[in-house]
Order: C-alpha cells, then structure tokens, then sequence
C-alpha cells in the first residue's frame, strides 16, 4: 500500500512537467501469438473511433492461453474483453467488462461457477510521459469510480502501471510494471523486424513482426488471477 501511495505522488509529480504523446494514451494492446515450453499464448485487439474527432472509441480483446502439454490441448481460458472510453486532456473515461465466457450465476459438478471469472468498471485513466530521443518513461493511473465484480482482478493487476520504452529504428522494447494491494507484474516485450537487414523499404511494408514476452507475476489469466505466473514466449506480433 505504501508503494502504491508514493506512485500516485510521483505521478502527479511527474504530471507537472509531463509530455502528453496520443501514439500512447491511445494504444491499447499489441496483436501476437507467442510460444512457450508449454502452452501459447495468442492477443487480439482493436480498437475504432466511433465518429470522427470525437475522441469516443470503442475496443475489444481476445485473448487467449493454450495449453500445448495436454493431451486433448484445450484452451486454458479464452477472455473477452469490450471497452468504451472517451479521451480527453484531462485523462480518459472509460467503461470496461471483462469475462472468460462462463456463466457465474452456473453450479454443475464440474465446477463451472468455480472457473467463472467476470468484472465490470467505470474509471478513469492518465498517462503522465517524458520523453528523451529514443526512450520513454511513463506513469499511468487508474481510478475506479465503480467496480462490480466477482473477483479482486485488480487488487493483483494493480491500479498504477510504470512503463519503459525504446525505439530504434524496426526494434522496440517495452519494460512495464504494475502494483496492487494483493500483487503485481513486471512484463517485458522485444518486437523486432527482420527485413530491415534486407530492405528498410521493404520492411516498411510488413507489418509481421519476431515478438519475445517476459511475464512474471499475477494476473496473466482471470480463472488464475491470484497465482504467480513466470513465463518466456516467442512468437509473431501483427503491428496494425
């Protein structure tokens, strides 16, 4: 708790001699499907401007683990996840719901109600940025003004995230972490465009990255939320 209440106070220290960049208050989720040991991992999300500079977006995500080492190789868990939200200069409002599918209210045998994993929230979001030629350095923060759920997600999730980002050229590497009352994340992504060694022209044009993730923490999976995940994927990213 107390980490969490000196990064507010740094983010609103942060705030005051911010850089606001749109490229990332409103990107949402990289689109991949990454390989590890033992189970692939596969995101896809969207996201669209209902009218024309109303700064109103609609967004939705999938996302998937897939659990190669079993015999049947099922699907972990598959989320959905729609949002509404509206950005502004003072931050972002938004409406999200967040559900792996199964039905909650559901008590079969076969522990249905146990798996099921559903939330909805209203809050508000801002990114505090600084940047510096090829790097960035940012706070973002998250304000729930309502919340129903059938699970702390976020308590593990954390409602402050610090993210660290390099750009060279058709490399990227983006270092994030995140910090609840209950846990946290440290995530960790390399993207890089092996064309650029042939034809930078080339290259400009494809839009099939190499994609490496470090995911070390909670919150990887909502059916697992509360369970420490450590895991190293290697796969392709999809730059939209």
């Amino acid at each position: 708790m107390q980490l969490l209440v000196i990064s507010t106070l740094g983010c609103a220290l942060l705030w005051s001699v911010a850089v606001y960049a749109d490229e990332w208050r409103n990107e949402r989720r990289p689109n991949f499907f990454a390989m590890g040991s033992n189970d692939s991992k596969i995101q896809m999300s969207l996201q669209r401007e209902l009218l024309d500079k109303s700064s109103l977006y609609f967004a939705y995500t999938l996302r998937g683990l897939w659990l190669r080492d079993v015999p049947s190789t099922p699907f972990k868990e598959l989320t959905h996840q729609p949002e509404m939200y509206w950005t502004t200069k003072l931050g972002e409002w938004g409406y999200e719901h967040l559900s792996n599918g199964l039905d909650n209210r559901s008590s079969d045998h076969d522990g249905l109600k146990k798996r099921s994993r559903s939330l909805q929230r209203l809050y508000w979001q801002d990114l505090a940025l600084l940047s510096w030629q090829r790097w960035k350095v940012g706070i973002k923060l998250m304000v729930p003004v309502y919340v129903k759920s059938y699970t702390p997600y976020h308590d593990y999730l954390g409602y402050q995230e610090t993210i660290l980002s390099y750009q060279a050229g058709a490399s990227i590497m983006t270092l994030s972490g995140s910090l609840g009352p209950s846990g946290g994340r440290l995530i960790c992504d390399i993207s890089w465009n092996p064309l650029t060694i042939l034809d930078a022209s080339w290259a400009a044009r494809n839009h099939t990255w190499l994609f490496l993730q470090y995911y070390q923490g909670y919150a990887e999976t909502l059916v697992d939320y509360n369970r420490q995940t450590t895991a190293l994927r290697l796969g392709l990213r999809l730059q939209m």
